[in-house]
């Protein structure tokens, strides 16, 4: 379920990069499928609560999602991930490097 706009935005240290999603239709449907079942930090910009001090964000019609690299210092989440959430969200991430690599 890529998002609307059809394309992926990727940040990294301000910087963005715009990719087509339609090359990427696997990868983003896994991704997409990911975020839905791993959990997001309470308040927003808390702590990161993967470890992996990296935020994603994905906003579309039917899913907004995001988790804080803990930039912000806002705090301990009333949230934490298990060790299969953690991996679940290590393997979007990965998701997303390949996604930039591709392009």
């Amino acid at each position: 379920m890529a998002p609307p706009e059809s394309h992926i935005r990727l940040q990294k240290e301000a910087e963005t990069k715009t990719i087509a999603a339609a090359n990427n239709d696997a990868l983003i449907d896994e991704l997409y499928g990911i975020l839905k079942e791993i959990p997001m930090g309470s308040p927003a910009c808390s702590e990161d609560i993967y470890g992996l001090d990296t935020g994603i964000a994905w906003m579309s019609e039917d899913l907004q999602w995001t988790n804080s690299d803990n930039i912000s210092g806002q705090g301990k989440s009333s949230v934490q991930s298990s060790s299969e959430e953690k991996k679940k969200f290590e393997r979007a991430v990965d998701i997303i490097h390949e996604i930039a690599d591709i392009e």
